[in-house]
C-alpha cells in the first residue's frame, strides 16, 4: 500500500498508468483538518481496483472510499480495462465504467468485458474526492492498478 500525505496540495497522483508496474495496488492520501484542533481526526482516501476472470469474462472494478467512513461532498471512481497480447507487449484500451456520487462515504464502478483474445488484462482505477469542508487538500485525484492476468481464449 501506498500512503502519501499532502497538506496544501490540490491534487495528487500516486503513479501514472503508463508506467504501473508490479503487484496490484491500492493509493492512499490523507486528508489534514485545516486547524489545529486536537478533536479533528484526519480522513484516509483509498482506492482500490480488483479484476476477475472466469471463462473469457472478465469482471473488474475500482472503489473509491474513506477511513473513517465520512460522507463526501462527491466521490468518482473510473475502471479502466487494458489489454496487451504478450507480457512484454504494448498495452491497449478496452473498455471502461465509471460512477459519480454527491455527498456519499464510497462509490465503485464496475463492468465487465467478455474476451475475444488470449492475452494480459489489467484494471487501471482513477479516483477522485471533494473533501468536505474544513479538510485539505480541497480535491485529491489518485490512480491504482492491478497486476497483469492472464486470459485464454
Amino acid at each position: 500500500m501506498v500512503l502519501i500525505t499532502l497538506t496544501g496540495l490540490v491534487a495528487a497522483s500516486v503513479s501514472d498508468k503508463t508506467d504501473l508496474e508490479g503487484d496490484q495496488s491500492s493509493a492512499t492520501i490523507t486528508l489534514q483538518p485545516e486547524d489545529d484542533s486536537e478533536r479533528a481526526t484526519p480522513i484516509l482516501i483509498l482506492g482500490d481496483p480488483d479484476i476477475s476472470v472466469s471463462g473469457r469474462t472478465i469482471d473488474f472494478y475500482a472503489k473509491t472510499y474513506s477511513f473513517p467512513s465520512v460522507t463526501l461532498p462527491t466521490v468518482q471512481a473510473t475502471a479502466e480495462l487494458y489489454y496487451k497480447p504478450t507480457s512484454s507487449g504494448s498495452e491497449s484500451f478496452k473498455i471502461s465504467a465509471s460512477k459519480t456520487g454527491t455527498y456519499v462515504k464510497s462509490i465503485k464502478a464496475s463492468g465487465f468485458y467478455v474476451a475475444t483474445q488470449s492475452g494480459y488484462y489489467r484494471v487501471v482505477g482513477h479516483h477522485r474526492i471533494v473533501s468536505p469542508a474544513g479538510y485539505t487538500p480541497a480535491e485529491v485525484e489518485l490512480v491504482s492498478h492491478t497486476d497483469w492476468t492472464y486470459v485464454s481464449v
